[in-house]
């Protein structure tokens, strides 16, 4: 299983939880399902290439990386800046998340 997989992998389960939540919670939430799928797309394909580019990830490299991305994002206007921000904290907020499944792929990677 190589790196980039593993991370894709993560970040889409974080990314649909997430963004999934937000909309989903909302009284419009069946009106907003197509938002949901393109939205989860976008934030999930920018992430992955972002992460697999990187050799070691520190927290401080994943908020930035977070940052950045939602920023471009939030140009996006079918949903909220609200939303966006919303969104990007939760991210976040799933650090330790993201860091064991690397640090997982990695111990196992070595025992081979």
């Amino acid at each position: 299983m190589s790196k980039n997989f593993l991370i894709k992998g993560a970040v889409w389960g974080i990314i649909l939880g997430t963004v999934g939540g937000y909309f989903f919670n909302q009284k419009t939430g069946k009106k907003n399902q197509e938002k949901v799928k393109k939205a989860a797309g976008k934030v999930a394909k920018r992430l992955t290439t972002e992460l697999t580019a990187v050799k070691e990830l520190s927290k401080k490299h994943y908020d930035e990386i977070v940052g950045k991305v939602m920023s471009d994002l939030k140009e996006d206007k079918s949903i909220s800046s609200d939303a966006w921000q919303e969104i990007s904290q939760d991210l976040k907020s799933r650090w330790t998340t993201i860091n064991s499944e690397v640090k997982k792929y990695i111990k196992d990677t070595k025992k081979k």
